[in-house]
């Protein structure tokens, strides 16, 4: 009979064994439904805010180009058409998508890279910028529904597609105006790759280079 008790001691020590096991891995669970739980709620709270930073911006855009609009209609009111009406909200609305569209869900690249310029495309993209490097330059054109790109906003493209993009500093003199030197005074040269300057029949002309 000895044996048999110690192989019930033995088998009460492994049973005491994975009781212990099975409440560990059941508080082990209990603790990762709770992390899984407040990290959902971090989310909604973020997925919030962005949407109300998005309705914030978007209230502030409409309602600046509505009082430029009204300001517009009251100048030249009783002498405009109906449909330059229309046009004009339409133009509206559209500069209020452009400005939108870095912080819509979607957009590729960080809106802190994005800057709006309006013409001759809508957005300049500096990818990495906010991290302290520039991956590449990006235009972008904004178009909804089946809007077709301008002859202008074309050849800009085909000069991106091409690779006709370069890079120019200018640098203005300092404490100089542009005005003609007195007589019999050289002008001083230009640091090279600045402005070259001469005067030719009392005329001032400028030429740059790469």
């Amino acid at each position: 009979m000895d044996w048999f008790g110690r192989w019930l001691g033995t088998t009460e020590l492994v049973v005491t064994v994975l009781g212990f096991l099975v409440l560990v891995l059941a508080v082990l669970y209990v603790v990762m439904r709770l992390r899984a739980a407040e990290l959902a709620t971090s989310l909604a709270v973020l997925q919030r805010q962005f949407q109300a930073r998005v309705e914030e911006q978007r209230r502030t855009l409409e309602e600046q180009y509505r009082v430029a609009l009204e300001s517009w209609k009251r100048e030249v009111e009783g002498s405009i058409r109906q449909d330059a009406v229309e046009k004009s909200r339409a133009v509206t609305a559209g500069k209020v998508r452009e400005h939108l569209v870095p912080y819509l869900p979607g957009f590729p690249y960080n809106p802190r890279d994005v800057r709006f310029i309006g013409s001759p495309v809508d957005l300049v993209v500096f990818d990495g910028l906010d991290e302290g490097t520039v991956r590449r330059v990006v235009f972008v054109e904004v178009k909804t529904g089946r809007s077709e790109l301008s002859h202008r906003e074309r050849l800009v493209r085909e000069a991106v597609l091409r690779q006709a993009v370069g890079w120019e500093e200018l640098r203005l003199p300092e404490g100089r105006s542009h005005k003609s030197p007195p007589e019999g005074r050289q002008r001083e040269s230009p640091p090279e790759g600045g402005p070259h300057e001469s005067l030719a029949e009392g005329r001032q002309e400028e030429t740059w280079h790469e």
